[in-house]
């Protein structure tokens, strides 16, 4: 257990500063922390760990390091182990005028002993902070002794009717006769780019 606390203290800290290092003194950055799952959707099981217990333990502890250094107003998305679809989640960092929404979430795979961190991220280059995302990876890498899996950008390939695309007058995703861009698969990051700000999904670890 105090192995566990300490890995989740050190991926705490390790975010925080590198956020801290994106804002000037003067300059107060809002961050909605989202974590992942919840309710009747506990995520990855591995015989009785959910990964929602460790988002659960997580969340608070990233928004206390946080609001302690005085340069970020943090909301969380949900306090309690309560489900909410990805709607109302990126509502709530739209209605406060997010910088940025970090989902938070732990990682699975059919590899046994697989280990790593990766953040997903905007397959648009307007909505991707790289710089960021990849400080993340490397910082929780170092300090937690994981492999640093990159940030990884991946597109919707749509249903039936073929690529969904990116259609900036529209604000939505529409199939490919739009002509427009790419748009993103995953949920948070593709409700971010919908409504206006940068969203990223943390998989801490596996």
């Amino acid at each position: 257990l105090a192995l566990k606390f300490l890995i989740k203290i050190l991926i705490c800290v390790s975010i925080f500063v590198l956020l801290a290092l994106s804002v000037s003194a003067e300059d107060k950055i809002t961050v909605v922390l989202d974590p992942g799952h919840g309710g009747n959707d506990p995520g990855t099981t591995v015989g009785t760990r959910y990964e929602s217990e460790y988002i659960n333990e997580l969340a608070p502890l990233l928004k206390e390091y946080l609001e302690e250094t005085g340069k970020f107003e943090v909301i969380v998305t949900r306090g309690n182990d309560e489900y909410l679809k990805y709607l109302p989640r990126a509502l709530m960092a739209y209605n406060a005028d997010a910088d940025i929404l970090i989902g938070l979430h732990f990682n699975s795979a059919d590899t046994p002993y697989k280990s790593g961190v990766e953040v997903i991220a905007s397959v648009l280059d307007e909505w991707y902070p790289e710089k960021l995302s990849r400080a993340i990876t490397a910082s929780i890498s170092k300090k937690c002794g994981l492999a640093d899996g990159g940030v990884i950008r991946r597109a919707d390939t749509g249903d039936s009717r073929g690529v969904y695309y990116w259609n900036e007058k529209l604000q939505w995703d529409i199939p490919a006769a739009s002509g427009g861009r790419r748009s993103d698969y995953y949920g948070m990051v593709s409700w971010g780019t919908k409504l206006g700000f940068p969203a990223i999904i943390v998989e801490h670890a596996y």
